[in-house]
């Protein structure tokens, strides 16, 4: 497995040592990398296809990086699963599937369910690969297409789980 996750990343440590159990349970040697940086992500899933392994899961945060490394995993004939990120390019790399949300309809529930537990809209800053702005959480939602994906970084309150 490798992700983009950096080091201390609660959310990835606790799919790693889910991962692992895993593996242990169905005797399967596990190896996990990540990193945060996108081009050292696609180098180690090339070390994974240099040492040979029987199947990669891979997150795609930044699919154009690493897309190279993972149509080469899929030509060498590892099997290719994402995980997280990059669902819509999961398939068109040839990956296998994909295990993950759709991220805005994950991103637009958190919202309902902060507006439904009583917390006040706060101001977000959104970034996208065509504009960048500041703008009030509105009712209005925005969609982002493939060809102008959106980043929120949200300033509100940690959401309840």
């Amino acid at each position: 497995m490798v992700t983009h996750s950096g080091d201390g990343d609660t959310f990835w440590d606790i799919v790693q040592k889910g991962a692992k159990q895993a593996a242990v349970k169905d005797n399967i040697n596990f190896l996990y990398a990540h990193n945060d940086e996108a081009q050292q992500q696609a180098q180690l899933v090339d070390s994974y296809i240099a040492k040979g392994v029987d199947g990669l899961i891979v997150s795609l945060a930044k699919p154009d990086a690493m897309k190279a490394a993972v149509e080469k995993a899929v030509k060498a004939g590892i099997p290719v699963i994402t995980v997280n990120s990059g669902a819509e390019q999961s398939k068109a790399y040839g990956a296998l599937t994909h295990i993950g949300q759709d991220e805005t309809v994950a991103g637009e529930a958190v919202g309902e369910n902060s507006t439904s537990a009583g917390r006040r809209r706060r101001s977000a800053s959104c970034t996208s690969r065509a504009t960048s702005a500041t703008s009030s959480a509105a009712p209005e939602r925005r969609r982002p297409s493939a060809a102008n994906s959106s980043t929120c970084m949200s300033t509100a309150p940690t959401c309840p789980t």
